[in-house]
């Protein structure tokens, strides 16, 4: 699991943070892609917004499902994890 979690540095990319299928909150120069969410967070982006977010120190993993193809869902997404971060917590 480490290795599909590493960045590696690319002259070029138009996803940094992006690992063997997952993407990951801390960017390869040290920067965090969702800074309100734990480092730890990374996820899976799949076909017109659905998603996968998982948070490891948290012991959680929020599943979208949707069908939301013109939306930017990402600040929604965000907020919904670290919803249910303040309610588990």
């Amino acid at each position: 699991m480490t290795e599909t979690l590493t960045n590696v540095d690319h002259e070029e990319t138009d996803d940094a943070g992006y690992a063997m299928g997952f993407r990951t909150n801390v960017l390869p120069d040290g920067s965090l892609r969702w800074p309100e969410l734990p480092d730890d967070t990374y996820y899976m982006s799949g076909h017109d917004g659905q998603k996968v977010v998982m948070v490891p120190s948290e012991d959680l993993v929020v599943v979208r499902m949707g069908f939301t193809p013109a939306a930017d869902d990402e600040p929604s997404e965000r907020q919904l994890v670290a919803d249910a971060i303040a309610a588990l917590g």
